[in-house]
């Protein structure tokens, strides 16, 4: 699958969102950097088996899974959920499937906001 990753026939751009906390607030809540980074990958429609893996409130219409090399991070008591871009639509990473002693990783995207910026309960 790493292969792949990087495989003209297969893979496509997409952007990896990483929101980063700071050590300062903003009326209660932290203040994020949001650092962009241009990737290519494997980019599919999440299947009806990968979203049975799903929490049931986790579990979204219009998901999208990401396959990349780079780390990817959903949110927990540390760190704040990835996003990804593609074709003009934003991504919550949901869940993560680290395969990274394969060399890659694989990510569930919620989708939640288009170009237009109609945003999508998270």
């Amino acid at each position: 699958m790493s292969e792949l990753i990087h495989d003209p026939d297969f893979c496509v751009p997409f952007v990896i969102i990483k929101n980063r906390s700071s050590d300062t607030w903003q009326d209660g809540d932290p203040v994020l950097s949001e650092q962009q980074i241009q990737v290519e990958g494997v980019v599919t429609p999440t299947s009806s088996r990968d979203i049975q893996m799903l929490p049931e409130g986790d579990r979204r219409t219009g998901m999208m899974t990401f396959v990349s090399d780079l780390s990817l991070e959903v949110s927990n008591t540390i760190t704040i959920s990835d996003y990804c871009l593609f074709h003009g639509s934003r991504y919550k990473l949901v869940s993560i499937f680290d395969w990274s002693e394969n060399g890659f990783f694989k990510a569930l995207g919620s989708f939640v906001k288009d170009e237009e910026g109609a945003v999508h309960d998270i």
